[in-house]
């Protein structure tokens, strides 16, 4: 239970952190960039989880990356898509892009290996179907 909240607690005052040095400027005016930010931190932060699940054998902790996976992803498809301006969305995107092949990447290396199947041992003098 500890480290489901402090996970929640890094995610929420790395997000704090971001939209109150980048997100708006001094004149208290939000700044696009920031949320750009704030889109590649929730990714990046959900492939660490995902990474970090397939490493340790965590089922929880993979679980909580992709569901801050999935948060990053809609965010980015609804509200930085429809709110930001072209460079904003367009560096939102590839930031999402290029993390999610990162993240497809650390999955097919890290990825549990499958078991293989026992081999029957056959008495002598038994017929094999499949030598």
């Amino acid at each position: 239970m500890v480290g489901y909240l402090s996970a929640a607690g890094f995610v929420y005052l790395g997000s704090i952190a971001i939209i109150e040095v980048i997100g708006d400027n001094a004149g208290g005016e939000a700044r696009q960039i920031g949320q750009s930010w704030l889109s590649a931190f929730w990714t990046a932060t959900g492939l660490g989880a995902v990474v970090w699940g397939m490493v340790r054998r965590s089922p929880q902790a993979r679980l909580g990356g992709l569901a801050l996976l999935a948060v990053a992803i809609v965010k980015v498809w609804t509200y930085d898509l429809s709110e930001l301006e072209e460079l904003a969305r367009a560096l939102s995107f590839v930031a999402l892009g290029l993390l999610l092949l990162a993240g497809a990447f650390a999955y097919q290396r890290f990825k549990p290996e499958e078991e293989e199947e026992p081999v029957e041992e056959v008495a002598e003098g038994e017929p094999q179907l499949f030598p």
